[in-house]
C-alpha cells in the first residue's frame, strides 16, 4: 500500500512539473508575442501580417537564438523550428501587396537582424542561396515604395545597414579565404557591387524629389556616414578591379567619390561628436581610413581629383 502511495505521489509531482513546465512556456511565449505584436516590428497596416510575423520573431527568439548558439546554426536539430518560422513568416508575407518594400522590412527585422546579432563574423558566402536573397532584398528595398508611412524613415537605416554588412563580409570573405584579386574576377559580384554604388549615388536625388522631410532626417543621423563609409568600401573595390586589369585605369568619377567619401570619414574620425557617431562606429571609420590610407599609393598620381 505505502508503495502504490509512494508511486502515486511521484506521478503527481511530475504532472505537477509538467504542467508548470508547459504553462510557463505557453505563459513566456504569450509575453514575447505579444511584445513583438505592438513593436517596431509589427507596424504593419494588414493586422493578418503582424499577426503572422510575431509569431515568427517570437519562435526567433525563444527558440532559434539560444539553440543556435548551442548547437550551431546548420544543426538537424533546428530544421523543425525553422520549418515552423518560415513558415509564419511565409504565412504573412502572403498578405503583403506585391512591388512593396515592407516585404524586404519583415525580412530585415525577421530573418536578417536576428542571424546578424547571433553570429560575430556573418558569412553569407558559405552558401550563395543567402547572399542571393541579401541582394534581393536590398533591391526590394530601394526599388519599390513602402505604403505603411511609419515604416518609411526606417527603410533607409534597413538599406544601408544591410549593404554595409553585405559589403564588409564580402571584403572579409575574400581578403581571408581566397583572394581579393579573386573577387576582381567573380562577375556575378562585381556587377551587385556595381549596382549598389548606383543606388548609393541616387539615393539623396530621389530623396530630395519624392521625400524632402526624410532627406533631412537623413543628413542629420548617423546613416550618412554609414553611407559614406559604404561608398568609399564600394568604390576602393571597383577601383581595384580597374587597376587589376590596368595599371594605368583611371576611373575620374570613382575616384573623386572614393576621395571625398574618405575625406567626409576622416572629418568624421576626428570630429565625433558632431557627426553624432558611437565609439564603434568611429572604429569602424578608423579601419577603413587605413584600408584608404595602404590602398592610395596603387592610384596613379595622374588620376588623384
Amino acid at each position: 500500500m505505502k508503495n502504490k502511495i509512494r508511486t502515486w505521489a511521484r506521478q503527481h509531482k511530475i504532472i505537477i512539473w509538467t504542467f508548470n513546465i508547459i504553462f510557463a512556456i505557453i505563459f513566456f511565449n504569450a509575453i514575447e508575442f505579444n511584445s513583438f505584436l505592438h513593436s517596431e516590428v509589427c507596424r504593419s497596416n494588414i493586422k493578418q501580417v503582424n499577426f503572422y510575423m510575431a509569431g515568427a520573431a517570437t519562435i526567433d527568439k525563444m527558440y532559434l537564438k539560444p539553440l543556435v548558439k548551442i548547437f550551431g546554426e546548420n544543426s538537424l536539430l533546428l530544421k523543425p523550428i525553422v520549418f515552423v518560422r518560415d513558415s509564419l513568416y511565409n504565412e504573412g508575407l502572403s498578405y503583403l501587396p506585391k512591388n512593396d518594400a515592407e516585404s524586404a522590412v519583415f525580412w530585415y527585422y525577421i530573418k536578417f537582424l536576428p542571424f546578424v546579432k547571433t553570429k560575430s563574423k556573418m558569412n553569407f558566402y558559405d552558401g550563395m542561396k543567402d547572399s542571393d536573397d541579401v541582394y534581393k532584398n536590398l533591391q526590394t528595398f530601394y526599388k519599390y515604395p513602402i505604403k505603411n508611412q511609419q515604416y518609411n524613415v526606417d527603410r533607409y537605416s534597413m538599406l544601408i545597414s544591410t549593404a554595409n554588412i553585405y559589403i564588409f563580409d564580402l571584403i572579409h570573405v575574400y581578403e581571408n579565404n581566397k583572394s581579393i584579386e579573386d573577387l576582381y574576377k567573380d562577375k556575378k559580384q562585381i556587377d551587385r557591387i556595381k549596382s549598389l554604388f548606383t543606388l548609393f549615388i541616387h539615393v539623396n536625388t530621389n530623396l530630395e524629389k519624392s521625400e524632402p522631410e526624410t532627406l533631412i532626417k537623413y543628413y542629420k543621423s548617423p546613416l550618412k556616414f554609414q553611407e559614406k563609409t559604404l561608398i568609399n568600401s564600394i568604390t576602393e573595390i571597383l577601383i581595384g578591379k580597374g587597376l587589376y586589369e590596368n595599371v594605368n585605369s583611371c576611373n575620374k568619377p570613382l575616384i573623386k567619390a572614393y576621395f571625398i567619401s574618405g575625406r567626409d570619414l576622416l572629418f568624421c574620425s576626428e570630429h565625433f561628436e558632431t557627426c553624432n557617431l558611437s565609439r564603434s562606429q568611429i572604429a569602424v571609420i578608423k579601419e577603413r581610413l587605413r584600408s584608404m590610407s595602404s590602398f592610395m599609393d596603387k592610384i596613379p598620381k595622374s588620376c588623384s581629383p
